[in-house]
């Protein structure tokens, strides 16, 4: 058998991208919302990946430790010996509607809402489930990958888009 290195993150984005681009395509609303609810989820399961990734290789202990932490957590603990990171402003101002979207329908709730338009949509997370949001949120979540990964590889390290088929030899059973 052969070992191989496989980066769940690149799989979750490559799901991102595929769902924002069938929503670039489609002339449904309902199908364009649900496309973009989609991504948005994938993106929160991308960058989770991606924090998982990266603590597992740089921080001890981190499975036992600090993996169940939440996602915000995770990133301060990562990212604290490289500066402060500003969540004001673009592309980590996008870090919390992420996992807002995502932690709302993961613990979903009926919520009762009164209509003013019909048509669009009332919740928090049902607000941002557009195109031109999500895709302001993809290239957010690409750009925090590409910034924290030249900080914590020192520019070193190819792109952290790549597949990750880093062969490592014979494994045996």
């Amino acid at each position: 058998m052969i070992g191989a290195y496989i980066k769940t993150y690149v799989y979750l984005f490559n799901a991102a991208r595929l769902s924002i681009k069938n929503a670039a395509t489609e002339e449904n609303e309902e199908l364009i919302f649900h496309y973009c609810m989609s991504s948005i989820v994938f993106l929160a399961f991308c960058m989770e990946a991606y924090l998982n990734h990266i603590g597992e290789e740089k921080i001890e202990h981190w499975k036992d430790d600090f993996e169940s932490l939440r996602p915000l957590a995770k990133l301060r603990l990562i990212m604290r010996e490289y500066g402060e990171l500003d969540f004001s402003r673009r592309p980590f101002q996008s870090f919390s509607d992420i996992f807002d979207v995502r932690n709302q329908l993961a613990h979903g709730k009926t919520e009762f809402a009164l209509e003013k338009h019909p048509n669009e949509p009332l919740t928090k997370w049902g607000k941002l489930c557009n195109l031109k949001t999500t895709k302001k949120l993809m290239e957010d979540t690409e750009k925090m990958i590409r910034f924290m990964h030249a900080k914590i590889t020192n520019g070193v390290e190819v792109d952290p888009f790549e597949p990750g088929f880093k062969f490592y030899g014979f494994a045996w059973e």
